[in-house]
C-alpha cells in the first residue's frame, strides 16, 4: 500500500471500531475520539518501534484502546452530563504526539461551569450527578497514574482544586449559614471572595506541598 491508502484504511479501520465499541450520540464526539485514537495508535507503534505503514498500526488501535478505554468511557459521561464541553473541547489542540486529554480536560471544563450562588443548592443536582464521576476519574488516576502524563497530572490536579472548591463551599453552606440566616447574611458577600480562592490553583498546590 502506498502511504496515502494505508493511512485512509487505517482511519476508516479506526471509524468503524470507535463506531461498535463506543456508544456515541453526537457525531462530534465520536469525531474527537477517533482523532484521539489516531493519535494514540501512532504513538504507540513508535514507542514498539513498528512500522506505521503495516499492519502494526492495526495493532497500535488495539493496543491504544485497551490503554485508554475507560478513559474514554469517563470522557463520554463527562459529555452526557455537560455536553457544553464538546464546544470547548474543539477549540483546544489535540496533541499530534498521541497524548491523550480528552477526559480530564473535559472534567475540569465541567468543574468549572460550576458558578458561585449564596445558595448551593441552586447546583446541588448537578453536583450529586458529578460526584460518583469525579471519584472514579480520580480513582483510576490513583490505581493506574501510568496512563496519565505530566501534563495530565497537571490538570488533574486542577480538577482536584476545582472540585475541592465545590465540596468546600457546600460543607461550609450546610454547617454554617443554614443554622443561622442573620449570621449568613452578614458573611454571605465574603463567601465569594472564599470562592474565588478556592479556585487559585497556586494556592492549593501550596497546601498540597505543605501536607
Amino acid at each position: 500500500m502506498t502511504s496515502g491508502s494505508s493511512k485512509d484504511v487505517i482511519q476508516s479501520y479506526i471509524s468503524d471500531f470507535v463506531s461498535m465499541a463506543c456508544k456515541m450520540t453526537q457525531d462530534n464526539k465520536y469525531m474527537l475520539i477517533c482523532q484521539q485514537l489516531s493519535n494514540s495508535s501512532l504513538s504507540v507503534v513508535h514507542k514498539l518501534r513498528g512500522q506505521v505503514e503495516s499492519v502494526d498500526l492495526v495493532a497500535g488501535v488495539h493496543l491504544a484502546f485497551i490503554k485508554l478505554q475507560a478513559r474514554f468511557e469517563h470522557f463520554a459521561q463527562i459529555v452526557e452530563l455537560c455536553p457544553g464541553v464538546l464546544t470547548a473541547l474543539e477549540e483546544e489542540e489535540i496533541k499530534s504526539e498521541g497524548e491523550m486529554t480528552l477526559d480530564i480536560i473535559s472534567l475540569k471544563y465541567a468543574l468549572d461551569s460550576f458558578k458561585y450562588e449564596e445558595n448551593v443548592y441552586t447546583q446541588e443536582g448537578q453536583r450529586k450527578k458529578m460526584f460518583p464521576l469525579v471519584q472514579r476519574v480520580m480513582g483510576l488516576s490513583k490505581k493506574d497514574n501510568r496512563i496519565y502524563s505530566a501534563r495530565n497530572q497537571i490538570i488533574l490536579d486542577e480538577c482536584r482544586c476545582l472540585w475541592s472548591r465545590i465540596t468546600v463551599m457546600k460543607l461550609f453552606f450546610e454547617h454554617v449559614s443554614l443554622p443561622n440566616k442573620e449570621f449568613a447574611e452578614l458573611i454571605s458577600p465574603k463567601c465569594k471572595a472564599m470562592w474565588l480562592v478556592c479556585t487559585d490553583f497556586s494556592v492549593y498546590s501550596l497546601v498540597q506541598s505543605n501536607k
